[in-house]
């Protein structure tokens, strides 16, 4: 995979996942390019299903969520 500061671009990491009716992510899939390896999408998903909450959906029913997020390179400092 991808070591940290060695990315040399922005890249786009593609979640999708089913929001239960309790506010937690009862599925998720990541799609990441391939160049940052297969572990970081199975790392985000661990994550997301470990910790990430939202407010209950206003219908009682899952909620289908996509969620793009853009990872970025920080100097070396730090932002």
């Amino acid at each position: 995979g991808a070591e940290p500061g060695s990315l040399p671009r922005p890249w786009k990491v593609s979640l999708e996942m089913r929001i239960e009716d309790s506010g937690r992510v009862g599925v998720v899939a990541a799609k990441a390019p391939p160049e940052l390896g297969a572990e970081l999408p199975r790392c985000i998903e661990t994550a997301v299903l470990q910790q990430f909450r939202v407010s209950r959906p206003a219908r009682k029913k899952p909620t289908l969520v996509r969620m793009e997020l853009v990872l970025a390179p920080a100097p070396a400092g730090g932002v």
